[in-house]
């Protein structure tokens, strides 16, 4: 038996050496690979969501950016789930309603924004943080925060808040903002009496945090604030300024507005980061859209309803309205939207696409009407005519 050994060991070995098998597989284990980490099933209520708003970025430079690379973490969201075609109906594209819409699903006569200059707060209850609140029995079923990036047109001041911001002695000085971005055209035409869009929603939520700030502020504070939220379970608003600060102040066509888009591409990557270190992700879906487009080689939005959402909700199907996204959003947490009063005037992004819809495949004109809406977003720059900036006043938290 001696005179055997060495030949097996020294077969053995060289199986070793060209990477045949391992200790473990030599034992009968199969040596496999964590499997990866993959976002809620289409039939399964998620736990968590996140809604994100890259305020102002416009479908066609969004889809460029994409195509060149430089948002990965965003096209892996949209591998995991789908990117689709969102337009804004009804309403002036700008940001009070359209982030109304967003987290309402209602029109701007029920919840009574309009436009930037024409607005009050929405009533309470209709938000889906308050739907959700009232489905699951309280407040203290489910954490609901908003961080945003914009003071004024994503803000929750009352009226006395407004009319003293600035005033307060030794407040620190934030660098002006470009006219259009975040700035009170209610200072020019009339005292506000009732308060911002948020102003009675502030009070529903754990937190509410808006200022004047870019990415690299809110960020963290977004990180934040989920990990005060992990249990036992959360729906987030996180909005990042970025894109229309970038817009209203170099212009659709320039550089810094597309440099804008990879910066929140970043926190979007921290964000999904910290939801897989926790080990969330399985039950959370997320959301990332804008409020409106911009208008072409411009530094405006009169005209700019070509807005876009990625996701990691598998079944989300087709594109359609601003509406139809948060009615998606509380369809797929259980609630029997078609039963919500108000009515929403969305419907969820889900099953078989309608036949007159706004989806991914749908929007073959967009390039063909690009000149149409150069010319159109002049007429309509009105809507969001220049004024003083405002005087920006310290967080509003509660």
């Amino acid at each position: 038996m001696r005179r055997y050994a060495f030949p097996f060991m020294a077969a053995v070995l060289a199986l070793f050496g060209a990477g045949r098998f391992s200790f473990g597989e030599a034992a009968g284990e199969a040596k496999t690979e964590a499997p990866a980490v993959a976002a809620p099933a289409p039939d399964v209520v998620p736990q968590n969501v996140i809604l994100i708003s890259w305020d102002g970025l416009d479908r066609p430079v969004m889809k460029e950016v994409l195509d060149k690379g430089k948002l990965p973490n965003l096209a892996a969201l949209i591998k995991e789930g789908s990117l689709q075609s969102i337009e804004v109906k009804g309403h002036v594209t700008v940001t009070k309603p359209g982030h109304a819409e967003m987290l309402t699903g209602l029109d701007t006569k029920t919840t009574g924004v309009r436009s930037n200059a024409d607005y009050q707060p929405i009533p309470e209850g209709y938000t889906i943080f308050e739907r959700m609140q009232k489905e699951l029995g309280g407040k203290d079923k489910i954490h609901t925060f908003m961080v945003t990036g914009k003071l004024a047109h994503v803000g929750g001041r009352g009226p006395d808040e407004i009319a003293g911001a600035g005033k307060k002695g030794g407040a620190k000085k934030k660098k002006a903002l470009p006219d259009g971005a975040d700035n009170v055209p209610e200072a020019e035409k009339k005292p506000v009496e009732k308060g911002e869009p948020f102003f009675l929603t502030r009070k529903a939520l754990d937190v509410f945090d808006a200022a004047q700030r870019d990415a690299d502020e809110v960020g963290p504070l977004a990180l934040k604030y989920l990990e005060q939220s992990k249990t036992p379970r959360f729906l987030a608003f996180i909005h990042f300024s970025d894109p229309d600060h970038a817009g209203h102040k170099h212009g659709s066509g320039s550089e810094e507005y597309r440099k804008a888009a990879e910066d929140c591409d970043e926190w979007l990557g921290k964000i999904v980061a910290w939801v897989k270190k926790e080990k969330l992700y399985d039950q959370t879906l997320i959301y990332v859209m804008t409020d409106h487009g911009f208008d072409v080689d411009a530094r405006s939005h009169g005209n700019a309803p070509h807005s876009w959402l990625a996701t990691n909700d598998k079944a989300v199907t087709h594109g359609g309205t601003l509406a139809d996204v948060p009615a998606t959003i509380l369809a797929r947490l259980g609630l029997d939207v078609a039963k919500l009063e108000p009515k929403l005037i969305g419907k969820p992004l889900t099953g078989a696409a309608p036949k007159e819809e706004a989806g991914e495949g749908k929007a073959g004109g967009e390039e063909k009407g690009r000149a149409g809406r150069r010319k159109e977003g002049k007429r309509k720059a009105r809507d969001e005519a220049p004024v003083p900036p405002e005087e920006p006043a310290p967080t509003t938290k509660l």
